[in-house]
């Protein structure tokens, strides 16, 4: 969550969208949590994980990215934990955007 705050705030100003799913907690715990990290993405509370099946999705955490024109451009399962994540994730974001 820490990379996908830190790809919200580079990139929020290009349209790029970050929008978590919370699907475990209840809204009081995720609220906490989310504090805590000091994540200012916008997130949904889904707890009976209604966009979980929606998409199929196998595991968490998992990372959709999806282009302006609501098409599926990639489904990355797992995290982007640490530098390498980061870097990962900052690749992937600015290949979509073709900067």
């Amino acid at each position: 969550m820490p990379n996908l705050e830190r790809a919200w705030r580079v990139f929020r100003t290009r349209g790029v969208v970050v929008l978590g799913v919370n699907v475990a907690d209840d809204y009081d715990d995720a609220a906490v949590f989310l504090k805590k990290l000091a994540i200012t993405y916008p997130n949904v509370f889904d707890p009976e994980q209604t966009r979980l099946n929606t998409y199929g999705v196998a595991g968490l955490p998992t990372t959709f990215f999806v282009d302006s024109q609501m098409r599926l451009r990639d489904e990355v399962p797992g995290g982007y934990v640490g530098s390498d994540g980061y870097q990962r994730l900052h690749r992937q974001i600015v290949d979509l955007l073709r900067l």
